[in-house]
């Protein structure tokens, strides 16, 4: 260390071969010989500290997850890039989950595009029907324009008195009873078209009845099926209010039994429909009451929500379809009913016509009374085809409404679950690249503490891997060494290497008691962890202006600390006060002073007043 040179104090070693500022005599005597430092002008300018290297940047790879060390890839002493491959974890749950996640989102995506499609040809299907039945009602009402012109050409002329021969009497029964056996036809085919469309309903109202039951079944686990889906997460079900657990598996069962006795008819279906909406509204009841925990995640819950609050709507919609269906029937029943009745009237009328023509030669009057009637019953008949078509219409509106909201809400359902299936995925991909252990720096490989086949937990130190193109150099330096030190002031490592100081911290170090000083240094021939000393220059006019001694020259005894100082070769004590300790130098804040000579060597066995020869 460069020592004893600042401009203000200056302390010189007196040996034989010293300057002339610096004199040691030596006595041929039998006293004790001791060595001597006089104090001259000047002071301290330069310190060393023995300062600790340290790669700038180091990576420690722990472990994410639980599991084994599956092989290593690395040796230390290898070069690495950021993205290599170090090593490889295995974990038996979570491949599984991959695994798992990953099908299940694939099925999640045949659901969605088989779901689609079934709707998009259900929704094609109900469009068809309603332009048919609509076209229908629109080629009724012009044929019951014609047949309404014809029925009043007809009055009028029976008004002015034209006589029905037994040939016309005869022609209007002959059509009344056609007009009978179309009004069957057409009445038959518009009752066949309500009842199918109340069995596509009852099919519809059974498929959803089903599907919501197995939804709900496989949440709270009822049926033997089902039974120990949920034994993992079992004990978050209803944890709010155990009672609503409860109301879910009774009213499941209820649905089940239902289901397990019911038949293809309307009565059935419909009632096995209310007991399971109830049952869903029990299990969503539930869910809200349900807690997410560690085998049971705040997004499957949600998802478990979403997916009752879905088959609740498409239920209920199925229900009212159904009950819909259920009232057209009984719609189109009465009034095809009063069209066969206002049918089978128009026959009887005429068969009375042609009686009275038969009977009355003249037959003007009972003529023009039966053309009226015959009127009125002709009216009324297209006036009830038309109620007919018009019902069928809204009937077949009505259920391609129905088909659009429930392709809507079943699309909507599947999107959810490929959703929640992507992020199930998501995080079990995550998950699955954590096993696999790649650099994130580019550096050499320090240190490996593990080996093929170790169990590992989360946190475990895997590999190390150090960047020693740039090493960090550290020293600490006292409160007094660090005044006139700054950022990028030149200092000198070891015997030649030169850079700047990079930082300086202002906190003092809690472990030190000092402050960090940090060095960004290249250099090929240091290693990590390796002592090297470190030359600092204070400025100018931060420099000492105290002196500097050896810690060879300083005594302490009780609560005191002194040095022997020679006077006309006589041992002298002096009382000091200690500074800031330089390397192997220390700062005397006071009790010696310009041209003292005092003992560095020799005198420790040593009294006041002793007289010594000085080598």
């Amino acid at each position: 260390m460069n020592k004893y040179i600042i401009p203000l104090l200056s302390i010189s070693l007196l040996f034989s071969s010293c300057t002339t500022n610096n004199e040691i005599t030596k006595e041929e005597t039998t006293h004790p010989t001791v060595s001597v430092i006089t104090i001259e002008p000047g002071g301290q300018q330069k310190f060393q500290i023995l300062s600790e290297v340290s790669p700038q940047k180091k990576s420690d790879m722990t472990s994410e997850v639980r599991g084994s060390i599956q092989s290593i890839s690395v040796k230390p002493g290898d070069h690495v890039q950021p993205g290599d491959i170090l090593m490889k974890l295995s974990s038996e749950s979570i491949s599984k989950a991959y695994n798992t996640a990953q099908n299940n989102l694939s099925l999640s995506n045949q659901s969605l595009g088989a779901t689609n499609s079934s709707q998009s040809k259900s929704i094609q299907s109900a469009q068809i029907a309603q332009e048919k039945a609509e076209t229908n009602y629109k080629n009724l009402l012009e044929k019951n324009d014609k047949k309404r012109i014809q029925a009043q050409e007809i009055k009028n002329s029976s008004a002015i008195g034209l006589s029905l021969s037994t040939d016309a009497a005869n022609t209007n029964l002959l059509n009344a009873k056609e007009q009978l056996e179309k009004t069957k036809a057409q009445t038959k085919s518009s009752e066949d078209s309500a009842k199918t469309q109340l069995t596509n309903m009852i099919r519809s109202a059974k498929s959803s009845i089903n599907s919501a039951l197995n939804e709900a079944d496989s949440i709270v686990g009822v049926s033997s099926t089902y039974k120990h889906n949920n034994d993992d997460y079992e004990q978050n079900l209803g944890a709010l209010e155990t009672n609503t657990k409860r109301d879910a598996e009774n009213t499941i069962k209820e649905a089940l039994d239902a289901v397990d006795q019911q038949t293809d008819t309307y009565a059935s279906i419909y009632n096995s429909a209310q007991i399971t909406e109830r049952a869903l509204q029990a299990t969503s009841d539930m869910l809200r009451k349900s807690i997410s925990g560690t085998n049971l995640s705040q997004t499957t819950l949600d998802g478990y929500i979403q997916s009752i609050y879905s088959q609740l709507s498409i239920l209920r919609n199925n229900l009212n379809a159904l009950s819909s269906a259920q009232t057209n029937v009984a719609a189109i029943q009465s009034s095809n009913n009063k069209a066969i009745s206002s049918a089978e009237l128009t026959i009887k009328n005429a068969e009375n016509n042609l009686a009275s023509v038969s009977q009355n030669t003249n037959g003007l009057s009972q003529t023009t009374i039966q053309a009226a009637a015959n009127y009125d019953t002709t009216i009324s008949e297209l006036n009830a085809s038309e109620s007919l078509a018009q019902k069928e219409v809204e009937a077949a509106k009505i259920t391609y409404e129905q088909s659009l909201s429930n392709s809507y809400l079943s699309s909507t359902q599947a999107r959810s679950s490929v959703s929640q299936s992507e992020g199930s995925f998501t995080q079990a991909r995550i998950n699955f690249e954590k096993l696999t252990i790649r650099s994130k720096i580019s550096g050499v490989i320090s240190q490996i503490p593990v080996k093929v086949g170790d169990e590992i937990n989360i946190g475990r130190n895997l590999v190390s891997i150090e960047n020693n193109e740039i090493y960090k150099i550290i020293s600490y330096v006292s409160a007094t060494q660090i005044q006139g030190l700054s950022v990028g002031d030149e200092i000198q490592i070891g015997a030649k290497s030169k850079d700047i100081i990079h930082s300086i911290s202002q906190n003092i170090d809690t472990v030190t008691g000092k402050h960090r000083i940090e060095i960004l240094h290249k250099n090929a021939f240091l290693s990590s962890g390796q002592i090297i000393p470190v030359q600092f220059t204070q400025k100018k006019e931060y420099q000492s202006q105290n002196f500097f001694l050896p810690l060879t020259s300083i005594h302490m005894k009780s609560a005191e600390s002194f040095v022997w100082k020679v006077e006309n070769n006589m041992l002298k004590k002096n009382i000091i006060q200690l500074g800031s300790i330089f390397g192997a130098d220390i700062e005397i804040i006071s009790g010696i002073t310009e041209n003292d000579k005092i003992v560095i060597e020799g005198g420790r066995m040593l009294k006041a007043e002793d007289q010594v020869t000085i080598r």
